[in-house]
C-alpha cells in the first residue's frame, strides 16, 4: 500500500511473495480432485506416478534441445497419458519396469491432471 500511494519513494520492489488467483488455483485442485478420487477407477496411486513421469518425459524432455528429465516449457509438450492404456487384459499392474498399464477411468483422470498444464489459457 506504501509504494501505490508514495511510488516515488522507491526506485524499485522486489516481492517476495506475489498475490495468486487463488480462486482460479482451488477451483483447478477441486477439478483435479474430483477426477482422480471421484470414483474407484479413476484413481492414480503414487505407485503409478512413475510411469506416467516416464512417458511423459519420454514425449517431452527433448523439446527444448536438452535430454536432462526435466520439461522446461510444458506448453510445448504433447503428451496424451493414452500410450500407457493396456492393450492387454491384465490392467492396474506396475511391473519392474515402471510401466503401468491404467484403466480408461485413471486414463481419463491423468489427462483432466496434465491437461491445465499443457494450455496456455491456464
Amino acid at each position: 500500500m506504501e509504494a501505490q500511494r508514495f511510488p516515488e519513494d522507491y526506485d524499485g520492489i522486489l516481492a517476495g511473495a506475489p498475490a495468486n488467483a487463488w480462486s482460479h488455483m482451488f477451483a483447478s485442485l477441486l477439478s483435479v480432485a474430483q477426477s482422480t478420487i471421484g470414483t474407484p477407477q479413476a484413481y492414480i496411486s503414487a505407485l503409478k506416478l512413475p510411469a506416467i513421469e516416464q512417458a511423459a518425459l519420454a514425449a517431452c524432455d527433448a523439446a527444448d534441445g536438452v535430454k536432462d528429465e526435466f520439461i522446461n516449457d510444458p506448453a510445448k509438450c504433447h503428451f496424451d497419458p493414452a500410450v500407457l492404456l493396456c492393450k492387454g487384459r491384465i490392467p492396474w499392474t506396475v511391473s519392474r519396469s515402471r510401466r503401468w498399464t491404467p484403466s480408461r477411468g485413471s486414463m481419463r483422470a491423468a489427462r483432466t491432471v496434465t491437461a491445465a498444464l499443457y494450455s496456455r489459457d491456464s
